[in-house]
């Protein structure tokens, strides 16, 4: 359709999810998403 973007709304691909411990992460989102759970 000519767009030039990626949709993935649902986990593990929603890179606006934290990636470790939200007291020590960039405001997100919300949920959960580990590289590891990505890469799987």
């Amino acid at each position: 359709m000519g767009h030039d973007v990626v949709m993935s709304p649902e986990k593990p691909l929603c890179f606006d999810h934290y990636q470790s411990d939200p007291a020590s992460e960039p405001l997100a989102i919300g949920g959960h998403s580990t590289l590891e759970d990505v890469y799987a």
